[in-house]
Order: structure tokens, then C-alpha cells, then sequence
């Protein structure tokens, strides 16, 4: 299934990090902070719990959504942290 990555992190190190995740997993990168794949079950998990634990400390917003045929697109992960 496609998988589609969406992120606006602050930090260019921070950033750069969860751009490297990405890649890692065979991801395309479609603009700069917005990367597309095919991952299977397992690796969309993997790719799910590798981005919690690569979530910077600072200000940040990412989105994971599953694209397929049956579903015009839905969320399998999201987490923010925005400024008070």
C-alpha cells in the first residue's frame, strides 16, 4: 500500500533526521517534506514506531497516511507538539 509522510519540523538537524527515516525505508521524496512509498504492513509499522522515537524535543507536526484503492486516504499516525 502507499504510504504518504508529511512533516513540518523547525529544526533543520531535527528535519534532516526524520528525512533520513524516510529514505531509509525506500521512500520517494515528493517536495521537501513530503515523501511517498510502498511499504508492506510490517514496514509501515517499523517506519510508524521509528518516527515516534525520532520525534524532536522543539516545535513539530507529522502526519502518516495509508492511500489505497478502497479509501481516499487515513491517518495511521499524527502527532504535533506546537508553541504555547
Amino acid at each position: 500500500m502507499h504510504i504518504l509522510v508529511v512533516y513540518d519540523i523547525s529544526e533543520d538537524r531535527e528535519r534532516g533526521r526524520i528525512a533520513e527515516l524516510c529514505l531509509d525505508f525506500g521512500l520517494q521524496r515528493i517536495q521537501e517534506s513530503v515523501f511517498i512509498g510502498m511499504l508492506n504492513k510490517r514496514l509501515r509499522n517499523m517506519i510508524t514506531r521509528e518516527l515516534k522515537n525520532k520525534l524532536p524535543r522543539g516545535v513539530f507536526d507529522v502526519k502518516v497516511f495509508q492511500i489505497d484503492g478502497s479509501s481516499e486516504g487515513r491517518y495511521i499516525f499524527s502527532e504535533s507538539r506546537l508553541p504555547s
